[in-house]
């Protein structure tokens, strides 16, 4: 029988103005959501402690952008590797073995598609087991 471990996902809306429709590439920023919740979901780990993911989302009106983080409590990024992960092919050698399915590529075309938005992605994590958080922009 295997032993599953449950897994929080929560949202929440930071905005008391966040409009109920935006206007923008709807089709990149699922392709943004998707590849950060899938990386927190290959890099969660459960070892003693309840595994969760965070997405915030809040609307900034005044410059027409939509902010979103996507943190969890899984790996965690050393800050000299933080710069790396999004460079093509950057996969870390310490976690391959964990992330065997992917080629590298997902975070380099996530900051292309923000950037692209008007925007900018970036990663923040305190090391080593303390999870992190991916921070984006986007027009809207």
């Amino acid at each position: 029988m295997l032993d599953y471990k449950p897994l929080k996902v929560r949202t929440k809306v930071e905005s008391e103005n966040m409009p109920e429709k935006l206007l923008g590439d709807q089709l990149r920023l699922k392709q943004v959501l998707v590849n950060l919740t899938k990386n927190a979901l290959k890099f969660i780990h459960t070892s003693g402690k309840q595994a969760f993911i965070v997405l915030f989302a809040s609307y900034d009106e005044e410059n027409e952008m939509l902010r979103v983080c996507v943190s969890d409590n899984g790996k965690g990024i050393e800050e000299s590797e933080q710069s790396q992960i999004f460079e093509k092919f950057g996969k870390l050698l310490r976690t391959a073995s964990i992330n065997s399915e992917g080629i590298g590529l997902g975070l380099t075309i996530s900051r292309r598609l923000v950037e692209a938005n008007g925007g900018e992605l970036k990663v923040s994590s305190e090391g080593i087991n303390q999870g992190a958080q991916f921070m984006f922009a986007m027009k809207m």
